[in-house]
């Protein structure tokens, strides 16, 4: 791979604060809402964000950041329902209210979670009403809650997709529930590499369903030592030996071009695609949508990215990637049939019209 052009690839960067959220949309009943009106929402509609600010005015209300003083509310708006139900929707409109942040990442499960949206929080909490009416004539019911954040959806994935070690979500039944402890499999769905933190992950996936054996891993390893020489020792390199099974290759980010050279001699050179692009990737910027530039490596925010300049980007680099002659194809040669390609997961939603204020054309 050229230098001009490896110095054209984004590479997707998630800020270590962001926070990662499992949202319910009523059993998945208000799932189309959500997606096709960028939001999502809880409900006790008798407490809203305008009577939340009027509250604030009375003594003793000053500050809402605290779970004790919702409970309190709670208890005054809905007084038949029992102190743990107090307890238990005082914390989940905590976290919508206070624990969210714009920036943050968002998972949707649609009905019997058979597929999962996922978006980026874009504003604080708002009082919203629903823009679809209620009608047969409809495949979309509306969502009535009037609490709501706007979202940008980036994918739609379905269940075969979702990490093994998220299978539990599946089950749970809270409305809202921090997923931040696995940080790393959600940013494998979004992108095949993420720098997150200081570290740069690289997502790949064995895609045979026969066996793999230890000569096919050591002819694997073999490759990386020799691609890293000396460098070896700080490269980091998670397997799950299943197969089909995840590969998952870190480096510190000031190694990452020797990442770019690993997966040059790993990934089978023909499940490269204009959506992978090897790098395939977006930017996650939490203050901004803007784009800098970091060790000779372009970092966009995820709004151009996908559907401004970084999308025409991508489709100018397809032939350039095309035409790419791969350093080391012999893993795809001598393990014939178990091909190691770029985890990509899911389908890219197509920005949407917003039907409210939020500006998207920064870059």
């Amino acid at each position: 791979m050229n230098d001009k052009l490896l110095s054209r690839i984004p590479v997707l960067e998630i800020p270590k604060k962001t926070k990662y959220w499992v949202v319910r949309a009523n059993g998945g009943e208000y799932y189309q809402d959500f997606l096709e009106n960028n939001f999502i929402a809880i409900g006790d509609d008798k407490i809203t964000k305008e009577s939340l600010d009027e509250k604030k005015k009375q003594d003793g209300f000053h500050n809402l950041d605290s779970i004790e003083i919702l409970k309190v509310i709670y208890g005054e708006k809905y007084p038949d329902l029992k102190p743990q139900s107090h307890t238990l929707y005082s914390k989940r409109l905590y976290n919508f209210m206070f624990e969210m942040k714009k920036g943050d990442i968002v998972i949707v499960p649609s009905k019997s979670s058979s597929f999962f949206l996922i978006g980026v929080i874009d504003s604080d909490m708002f009082d919203g009403v629903s823009v679809v009416e209620d009608s047969e004539d409809t495949e979309i019911k509306p969502c009535p809650f009037i609490k709501r954040r706007r979202v940008t959806w980036i994918k739609e994935i379905g269940r075969a997709s979702l990490p093994q070690k998220m299978f539990w979500v599946l089950s749970a039944h809270q409305t809202i529930f921090n997923v931040t402890e696995f940080s790393r499999e959600i940013n494998s769905l979004l992108s095949f590499i993420v720098k997150y933190g200081d570290e740069v992950t690289a997502s790949c996936f064995v895609s045979t369903n026969k066996g793999v054996t230890i000569k096919d891993w050591h002819e694997l390893t073999s490759v990386l030592i020799e691609t890293t020489g000396n460098d070896s020792d700080e490269i980091d390199m998670k397997i799950d030996v299943q197969s089909p099974g995840d590969i998952a290759v870190s480096a510190a980010v000031d190694s990452i071009s020797k990442l770019f050279q690993i997966l040059g001699n790993i990934v089978d050179p023909s499940s490269i695609t204009p959506g992978t692009i090897l790098a395939y990737s977006v930017i996650l910027c939490a203050i901004g949508f803007g784009e800098v530039n970091i060790a000779g490596f372009k970092l966009q925010g995820i709004h151009p990215y996908f559907f401004g300049k970084g999308k025409l980007e991508r489709e100018k680099m397809k032939a350039e990637i095309e035409a790419i002659n791969l350093n080391n194809k012999k893993i795809s040669k001598e393990i014939e049939d178990k091909r190691i390609i770029p985890s990509d997961p899911g389908k890219i939603i197509p920005m949407k019209k917003k039907k409210d204020s939020l500006d998207l054309d920064q870059d």
